[in-house]
């Protein structure tokens, strides 16, 4: 089965954001340049993927940035906000016609679903703090001898086995 693309992951989390607000409009879980949440949340849902279903959810591995994990397709639309993060991303085929990427594995989808009910309350931030903790997959990557403020790729074998230790702890992680 092939790896969703970033964006097909972001599309899920949009629909999720919008499906659950539609009457709560200014109670909205993604503020209009979270492009940190939705990262953030990327990863952890990236992880619970590896562990749980033993394969990758998005086909990009996950940079050990000087602040946190991040998406190295996200990391440009971060630093300027260049993105409503609140709207889909869609993208044009070879032939021309314009589509929305989405993910049709019903498993990576019940992922994404529980993640997003349990972190959509937590601001960007406090997912960063999350993730950057001891002992994290980024933090094992970030202090490793030669590590740049630009990142290492995060090993994926670290972040299933931190995941799957999460789910014998029943931590949230």
């Amino acid at each position: 089965m092939d790896r969703p693309n970033t964006i097909n992951v972001v599309n899920e989390f949009v629909t999720l954001n919008n499906r659950k607000n539609i009457c709560k409009i200014f109670n909205n879980n993604l503020k209009k340049n979270d492009i940190l949440k939705i990262s953030k949340l990327i990863c952890i849902a990236h992880g619970w993927h590896l562990s749980l279903l033993d394969r990758c959810l998005v086909d990009e591995s996950i940079s050990a940035l000087e602040y946190g994990p991040m998406l190295p397709s996200l990391q440009y639309k971060w630093y300027y906000k260049v993105w409503d993060i609140r709207e889909y991303i869609y993208l044009v085929d070879s032939s021309g016609k314009i589509y929305l990427p989405r993910i049709e594995d019903q498993d990576s989808l019940n992922i994404i679903d529980n993640v997003w009910n349990r972190y959509k309350k937590f601001s960007g931030l406090q997912l960063s703090t999350l993730l950057n903790s001891e002992n994290t997959p980024w933090y094992v990557t970030r202090n490793k001898p030669g590590w740049t403020k630009f990142g290492y790729s995060i090993d994926n074998e670290l972040i299933k086995e931190y995941y799957k230790n999460k789910i014998i702890e029943n931590d949230d992680g």
